[in-house]
Formats: structure tokens, C-alpha cells, sequence
């Protein structure tokens, strides 16, 4: 037992200097464990920070591409372009049949003159509301 204690005592003389150096460096090891836990904390905040303005970015860029695209569509004015021209054709085929009318109109209002002249008698199909010229 006596040599047991001798042995311990060298040993403990000998090792005195490492396990000072193991104390160091545990210690050492638990500041950089506690370090790493508050920056990996950190970190995961910023990337869920980082998340929710991705979503943010993506969320208003949507919103400008909606409202380009609501500019840029000329549908509308297409269809505004296109009731114009039908309204024009229309308003030619009036005019057109206006013509006609006038036109019918002028040959019976003649036809009439014609037969006053020759018969002395007036047909009487239309009103003298319109004047010919002659």
C-alpha cells in the first residue's frame, strides 16, 4: 500500500501540469460551446427574419407585376376602338339610307310636278313640306 501511495504521489507530480491544462482547457471549451449556442441563436433569427422579407419582396413584386400588367393591357382600348368603327359603319349605312330616302323622295315629288303640269291634277302622295328645287 505504502508503494501504491509513492507510485500515486509521483504520478500526481508528473500529471499536475496536464490536468491544470485540461481544467484550461474545458473552460475554454464551454466559453466556445455557450458562444456557439448564442450565435447559432442568432443566426436561425436573422434567417427567420430573412424569411419573412423574401415573403415580403416576393408578395410586392407580384403586386407591381399585377399592376403592369393592368397597365399594359390595351384590351379596353380595343374594345373602345372597335365599338368607334361600328358606330362609324352605322352612322354611313344612315347616311346611305338617308340618300336613298332623298333621293326617293326628290323622284315622286318630280313624278307629281309632272303629273300637276300634264293633268293640271296633284297627286297628293306627299306633303309639300319639302321644296323642289328646280
Amino acid at each position: 500500500m505504502d508503494k501504491i501511495s509513492r507510485k500515486e504521489g509521483i504520478l500526481s507530480r508528473n500529471f499536475q501540469g496536464m490536468t491544470g491544462d485540461y481544467r484550461a482547457h474545458t473552460d475554454s471549451l464551454r466559453d466556445i460551446q455557450t458562444s456557439f449556442t448564442t450565435v447559432s441563436k442568432n443566426v436561425e433569427n436573422l434567417e427567420t427574419e430573412l424569411q419573412e422579407i423574401n415573403d415580403r419582396l416576393s408578395t410586392v413584386q407580384r403586386k407591381i407585376d399585377d399592376t403592369g400588367k393592368q397597365f399594359s393591357d390595351n384590351t379596353p382600348l380595343q374594345n373602345i376602338k372597335k365599338a368607334i368603327s361600328s358606330v362609324k359603319n352605322d352612322i354611313k349605312a344612315i347616311d346611305i339610307r338617308i340618300g336613298v330616302v332623298s333621293n326617293t323622295l326628290l323622284q315622286l315629288k318630280l313624278k307629281e310636278r309632272t303629273k300637276v303640269i300634264e293633268d293640271g291634277k296633284a297627286l297628293e302622295i306627299l306633303d309639300n313640306e319639302y321644296e323642289i328645287e328646280m
